[in-house]
C-alpha cells in the first residue's frame, strides 16, 4: 500500500475506482457541502499520488473495483518525502 508522501517506485499499482471517482468530486465540491473541511486536505494529498500513478501504463480494470497501472522506475515519478 502506498500513502500520500510515500516514495513511488516503479511497479504495479491497483487504484480503487472509488478514489478515481470521489477524489476529484471532493476537490470540486463547495466547502459547505463537505462534512469536515479536513476531507478536502486529504483529497488533495491523494490527488497528488493518484495523478502520478495514472501517468503509468493503463492495464484496465480488475473486477470493476480496481484500475491497474504499471509505472516504470522513473525518478520523476517519485513523490517527495
Amino acid at each position: 500500500m502506498v500513502l500520500p508522501g510515500d516514495r513511488l517506485p516503479g511497479g504495479w499499482y491497483a487504484v480503487n475506482v472509488t478514489v478515481e471517482q470521489l477524489v476529484p468530486a471532493i476537490l470540486e465540491a463547495p466547502d459547505f457541502d463537505l462534512p469536515n473541511p479536513a476531507v478536502k486536505h486529504v483529497a488533495r494529498d491523494w490527488m497528488v499520488l493518484w495523478s502520478r500513478v495514472r501517468r503509468g501504463e493503463d492495464h484496465g480494470y480488475i473486477a470493476g473495483t480496481f484500475h491497474l497501472y504499471r509505472l516504470e522506475n522513473d525518478p520523476a515519478a517519485i513523490l517527495p518525502p
